[in-house]
């Protein structure tokens, strides 16, 4: 129901804004059950950045612009300060017109200094989920269905404050999850920003530590959720009860170097084994049954770290490590921790990253290990020339591996954490005005996650079609399909899922729009001999 919410959301939202990108629609689109990314644009909407004042950092606010195109823009200014339009970021060498589309909802120029910016928003949802799970028939649930999520925003010049307080169908305290955060940028005329309370971090290809915008791969576009870019410092106000750190952080930039301290207490959902130690940890946020109440901040995690990194014209470079002490410990004996070897009251990693552009090549990187020993490795490529694009990256995690702050790339998931594999894109024009995009995600050897004990291997394909009609009709045709292995107890279980969607979409004018869309979904267990259909 929540994914329906926020379809709704966004069918409004294109209904009232003057202009949306094809790329600002596939990260919408892609941002799941994940209501922070919505307003995160909407604000931008309402405050675009200004280019002729705008830092680096400020610049990859729009979550598709990688740090090398940020710099690129700030150096062009430099020598060609004050802008006097937008698009004279076309000038700078390399810089996509595609993104330049996607970046105009969001900028602008004005003269200098610019005037006092105030920005004040409330915003609340309340939201049922139907139908009734067998939780409320048999009165599992202690609360009732209604979900509410209230939040609050606060901006004026380089100060902002806000939070949000949220409650899940099922829960019954109507402040199951609260964050607040207060962020200072620029603090004495310099690059930086201080954010304490409720925050995120993300630095090169998320190894050591990423707890970013979890953009879903069920984004219509197969390429939209490459490249990975990193988030860097920014304050937290979401519905998800786990991926955040509360504390204190910083970050400073002089020049070509960047350094971001960062320091945080938080209590984690966790189960205890009858020797009291962590069993399982929770990622779900849900607190609905008693014992889902019980399991409720139950582990302490202490955690203080460092990033450090260095940014030329073509090329970035950066280490980020991180210590977190367990209290109370975590055991061994549980089915899903086993698989990683993971125990003790502490864990430490440490990671090196990289990137460069180099004309129509991108190159990046990143090499993480773990306090257990275990080594994790990500290597991505692209390369573009005019509209083609095609990426692919490498991933390979031990088993010995343990990182409960790394975000995984995967067709099944970014809690998912590959073993090995890789992830195969590929968005080509084939002739006036129609694209081709295509992705596929080989699993090699089995994968797992932290929320479930079963390994997994397969292959998952997506290939999407879009013809542009006359100017305002697109139509798409797009295939998902999927060959998974499970294993459970010691038995491979087979599963093959496929689906077909058309979607009609209709731009009657710059402030209205419409869609149509139609899907059908098939899954065939062979071992159990189950399988099923459905269509939206």
């Amino acid at each position: 129901m929540n994914r329906l919410i926020l379809i709704v959301a966004f069918g409004l939202l294109l209904g009232s804004s003057a202009s949306i990108t094809q790329e600002q629609e596939e990260i919408w689109e892609s941002a799941g059950d994940d209501p922070s990314i919505h307003t995160h644009f909407e604000s931008l909407q309402e405050n675009p950045i200004d280019l002729n004042t705008a830092t680096a950092a400020r610049l990859q606010d729009v979550l598709f612009l990688d740090p090398l195109l940020a710099n690129a823009i700030i150096r062009y200014r430099d020598q060609h300060c004050p802008l006097k339009s937008t698009d004279e970021i076309l000038n700078v060498p390399g810089f996509p017109e595609s993104i330049y589309q996607a970046l105009q909802p969001f900028i602008t120029v004005t003269p200098i200094p610019q005037p006092v910016q105030r920005h004040y928003k409330i915003e609340s949802r309340w939201y049922r989920r139907f139908p009734h799970s067998i939780g409320y028939s048999q009165d599992a649930y202690q609360g009732d269905p209604l979900g509410i999520c209230s939040e609050i925003t606060c901006t004026e010049r380089n100060i902002s404050l806000g939070g949000l307080v949220h409650k899940d169908p099922g829960e019954y305290r109507w402040s199951d999850h609260q964050v607040l955060f207060f962020r200072v940028d620029n603090i004495l005329n310099q690059e930086n920003r201080l954010i304490l309370g409720s925050y995120r971090l993300g630095f090169g290809q998320g190894l050591a530590i990423s707890n970013g915008f979890r953009l879903s791969s069920s984004t219509a576009d197969p390429m939209a959720i490459l490249p990975r870019h990193p988030i860097g410092l920014r304050e937290f106000h979401s519905t998800s009860e786990y991926n955040y750190f509360q504390g204190a952080a910083i970050q400073n930039r002089y020049r070509h170097v960047s350094v971001t301290l960062f320091l945080s207490r938080v209590f984690r959902d966790a189960s205890l084994d009858d020797d009291g130690y962590i069993a399982a940890i929770q990622t779900t946020g849900l607190h609905r049954t008693t014992s889902e109440q019980a399991n409720r901040q139950t582990l302490r995690e202490d955690l203080y770290g460092a990033h450090l990194e260095y940014t030329s014209r073509v090329a970035t470079a950066g280490i980020t490590g991180y210590r977190a002490d367990f209290d109370p410990p975590l055991g061994s004996g549980d089915p899903v921790t086993q698989h990683f070897r993971l125990e003790g009251n502490r864990n430490h990693v440490l990671g090196v990253n990289a990137a460069s552009q180099l004309g129509n090549v991108y190159l990046a990187g990143e090499i993480a290990w773990s306090k257990s020993g275990g080594q994790a490795l990500l290597v991505e490529g692209r390369y573009s020339i005019a509209s083609a694009q095609t990426s692919c990256i490498y991933r390979r995690y031990d088993p010995d591996f343990h990182n409960m702050h790394a975000v995984a790339l995967t067709e099944w998931g970014e809690d998912a954490q590959n073993e090995e594999g890789w992830l195969l894109a590929a968005k080509l024009p084939l002739w006036k005005g129609a694209v081709l995009a295509t992705r596929a995600d080989i699993a090699r050897t089995p994968w797992r996650t932290y929320s479930f004990p079963s390994l997994r291997q397969g292959t998952g394909v997506v290939m999407s079609l879009e013809q542009s009609l006359a100017g305002r009709h697109t139509f798409t045709i797009r295939y998902r399909g999927s060959h998974v292995e499970d294993l459970e107890n010691d038995t491979i279980i087979r599963e093959i899922r496929s689906g077909i969607r058309t979607q009609w979409d209709w731009k009657e004018s710059k402030t209205r729009a419409f869609r149509v869309r139609w899907e059908q979904i098939k899954f065939d267990t062979p071992a159990s001999l189950a399988s099923g259909t459905g269509w939206m």
